[in-house]
């Protein structure tokens, strides 16, 4: 890897070898890098390894190899901190969205989505679920590899996570498939439920959970942007 300071003229360059990047993991690999982002004190590297999982190398600016996280980079925040979402295995008989922010300064990752404690659609949801597994048997559940838990489901990221460094916040839509709820077919379309968090870089971080139908009802805003606006926001956390 190359990386030159356009102040200076000053050129750095490194060689990484995976089998050597991860102990434990000599199989380590990020498939192709499609996606370079730069933070004031960190780069992030984004390598697509599946249709469903990836790797991010995450590098200093003096390119010293720090970690390696497994997802994809959406957006890079100025305190050097990245949002990203978590790999998932297109091959798993569940797929669950999961979305996090990683801090290099203290090598912590922190969930947003999934995020606990749960709560109302996402308890009522999961709630739902345990009902509808408590009929089938076990037959049921191995003729579709689905383990029988009612917190894991399909869930997935819907769009683009909208971030305000302002406020100090982000926002995103997770759409939960309906199909195990109507597993005898005929299930409704998936249900858009909007995720919104504060204090992401100063913790410790807040969330609401917002049904998109009822965006505008309960927020007077129409969209993730103007949810994010400073008076919205306030009334979303009272």
């Amino acid at each position: 890897m190359l990386a030159i300071n356009r102040q200076s003229g000053e050129l750095r360059q490194t060689t990484l070898v995976y089998s050597e990047l991860i102990s434990g993991n000599r199989n380590f690999g990020t498939g192709s890098i499609t996606r370079v982002m730069a933070s004031p004190g960190y780069f992030y590297f984004g390598g697509h390894d599946s249709p469903s999982a990836g790797a991010v190398l995450v590098l200093s600016r003096n390119l010293e190899f720090q970690t390696a996280l497994s997802g994809c980079p959406p957006h890079t925040i100025s305190n050097d901190a990245v949002v990203f979402h978590k790999s998932q295995a297109h091959f798993a008989p569940v797929h669950e969205a999961e979305i996090a922010i990683y801090n290099p300064h203290t090598g912590k990752q922190e969930p947003l989505f999934p995020r606990e404690p749960y709560q109302a659609f996402r308890n009522g949801y999961i709630e739902a679920l345990r009902q509808v597994f408590a009929e089938k048997t076990f037959e049921w559940f191995s003729q579709r590899s689905r383990p029988n838990n009612p917190e894991w489901f399909d869930t997935a990221l819907s769009g683009s996570i909208v971030v305000s460094e302002d406020e100090d916040a982000l926002a995103f839509v997770i759409s939960y498939d309906n199909a195990d709820l109507h597993p005898n077919g005929d299930p409704p379309p998936p249900t858009r439920v909007i995720y919104v968090s504060r204090r992401i870089q100063q913790g410790p971080i807040e969330y609401r959970e917002i049904l998109e139908s009822q965006l505008a009802a309960r927020t007077g805003a129409s969209s993730l942007t103007e949810l994010l606006d400073p008076q919205v926001l306030d009334r979303v956390f009272q």
